[in-house]
């Protein structure tokens, strides 16, 4: 016989992935220990341990409380739902995933860690919005028709930056460096641009404002300062 049951969870064993259920009915009566179904199991998992006081639906067997599963949790009064028409939300902890009917999906975070071998990233439009960005790599390969940024603070720590775009735009007061800048194509300045080593350029280097540079500066065409 079975016997559909509704109550809240009491305490989580996380060895075994069972839980103990405090019934709504029979006085609050304790179950023993039931298994917590999961969508799927084995190889491909998905884990999600309910935390206590979880109100929960519970399958007992045998009109026993010692034998039975936790089948799923339960919204209520004290354990409200957040979720709007359109929409699918996943809510755990301080991280929440929303899925829109337009297929747009949002993610709100404290932090964000990925762990791959490869980011592939197609799409039209890219917009970041943050104080600082950070990318420590050993090879960085850009190829765009136009890049703009415009951010207080952009930290770039790696051996090789490889650039391969017809046009890069930065917004920025002042550029600088402390190594050699290898330019193939022309270079436009119409700010300050001050470097501590040389600058070398096979195309033309024009300026709007001030060079400044302790080491030297060489470009097979020709340098212009307006």
């Amino acid at each position: 016989m079975i016997k559909i049951a509704f109550g809240e969870i009491h305490s989580i064993n996380e060895t075994n992935y069972t839980a103990i259920v405090k019934l709504d009915e029979s006085d609050g009566i304790l179950t023993g220990d039931l298994q917590i179904a999961t969508p799927i199991s084995y190889l491909n998992k998905i884990s999600n341990i309910p935390h206590p006081k979880t109100p929960c639906i519970v399958l007992l067997f045998e009109d026993s409380n010692e034998r039975g599963v936790v089948i799923g949790g339960r919204f209520s009064d004290m354990n409200t739902c957040d979720l709007s028409k359109g929409k699918k939300i996943i809510n755990y902890q301080k991280s929440k995933i929303t899925i829109n009917e337009d297929g747009t999906i949002e993610l709100e975070c404290k932090d964000l860690i990925i762990k791959t071998k490869t980011i592939e990233v197609t799409s039209e439009t890219i917009d970041v919005v943050a104080e600082k960005i950070k990318v420590t790599s050993e090879t960085i390969d850009v190829a765009a028709e136009k890049i703009k940024m415009t951010s207080e603070t952009i930290d770039l720590n790696a051996q090789k930056i490889g650039l391969n775009a017809p046009n890069i735009t930065m917004g920025a007061p002042a550029t600088k460096t402390n190594s050699a800048i290898n330019v193939e194509g022309a270079l436009n300045i119409t700010e300050l641009l001050t470097l501590e080593k040389g600058l070398v350029s096979s195309g033309s280097i024009e300026a709007n404002d001030e060079i400044k540079t302790t080491g030297i500066i060489t470009a097979k065409s020709f340098v212009e300062i307006i």
